[in-house]
């Protein structure tokens, strides 16, 4: 039982610090965005910073699923 607890808490605590890590990334205020490599499309840093932000978003979303 109480590996269980353990597993949710781990998988819990790396989603979230992806998510966070991918909002981060996200930011239009930071100096420097290090866009996403070898994408099959050419894109401008607004679309590179969507991408981001919407793997934040599933991310948090499958935290909650697994929550």
């Amino acid at each position: 039982m109480k590996n269980k607890e353990l597993t949710t808490g781990f998988v819990a605590g790396t989603c979230a610090g992806i998510a966070y890590h991918l909002l981060v990334d996200m930011n239009p205020t930071a100096d420097a965005i290090k866009p996403y490599s070898d994408l099959p499309f050419s894109t401008t840093m607004e679309g590179h910073q969507a991408i981001f932000g919407a793997n934040a978003m599933v991310e948090i979303v499958d935290l909650k699923k697994k929550g």
